[in-house]
């Protein structure tokens, strides 16, 4: 019975704190999608210089595999 009450315990007390690691995880989700934001605007930028634009080797032909899920 002891086991009992302390698994009970336990779980009221992770209870308390999934709104928090929600709250974070979403946070941490966003940074991330920011970042990569980030870097797909300097790669864009760096496919423009005349520099490197000549250098690149050409796009690779590519499949849509999400079925437009994602956003």
């Amino acid at each position: 019975m002891e086991k009992i009450r302390e698994i009970t315990a336990n779980l009221e007390k992770g209870s308390r704190e999934i709104p928090a690691v929600i709250r974070t995880t979403k946070r941490g989700i966003q940074e991330i999608r920011d970042g990569v934001d980030d870097i797909n605007r300097v790669v864009k930028a760096l496919e423009k210089a005349p520099v490197i634009r000549g250098n690149l080797p050409p796009k690779p032909e590519g499949r849509d595999l999400d079925a437009g899920l994602r956003k």
